[in-house]
């Protein structure tokens, strides 16, 4: 009987130990994959912000001024000074 409990008690005591010994390497593992997530998320975002920016820069550059100026919702004073300013921005070579 007694050693029947020894026997179990040693088995129990050995998956301690073991599940104490894989645990710092199961921990690393899933910081090792969470970083790459991380990694690949964030280099989603910048291509998309990427390709956001060039269409913004496609149709700043197609606009004229006017309707540059316009689409902000300035005054009319405010939007007579844009335009001054970027046909100002525009004759500088």
């Amino acid at each position: 009987m007694i050693a029947l409990l020894l026997r179990y008690w040693q088995v129990g005591a050995g998956m301690i130990a073991g599940a104490l010994m894989v645990t710092p390497f199961v921990y690393l593992y899933s910081e090792s994959i969470t970083r790459k997530v991380v990694a690949v998320e964030t280099l989603q975002k910048t291509i998309k912000i990427i390709n956001d920016r060039s269409i913004i820069n496609d149709q700043i550059t197609s606009d004229d001024a006017s309707s540059l100026c316009s689409s902000l919702g300035l005054s009319d004073a405010d939007s007579i000074e844009c335009l001054r300013r970027v046909q100002q921005t525009d004759a500088k070579p």
